[in-house]
């Protein structure tokens, strides 16, 4: 499966689960590690499942500090 195939297949998906938005197979990379990482993973795994060589940049697909709390939403005023 080429990643053009990959991209088409996640497209239909998202259309037939009706998901709006823009998406590709890399949208899911920063949820993935994150999961993995909240899970009790490891830094070092998840950079060897991301097949990336410097720690710094997996760094940046872990979004377990990125919490938005009910609270917060609650001041957006219309």
């Amino acid at each position: 499966m080429t990643r053009i195939d990959a991209a088409r297949m996640l497209r239909r998906r998202l259309s037939k689960a009706e998901v709006v938005g823009k998406y590709c197979p890399h949208s899911f990379r920063a949820t993935g590690l994150t999961r993995f990482l909240e899970e009790g993973g490891t830094l070092e795994a998840a950079q060897n499942i991301a097949d990336q060589a410097d720690s710094r940049t997996t760094k940046l697909y872990d979004r377990r500090q990125q919490v938005v709390l009910r609270e917060d939403v609650e001041r957006i005023r219309y």
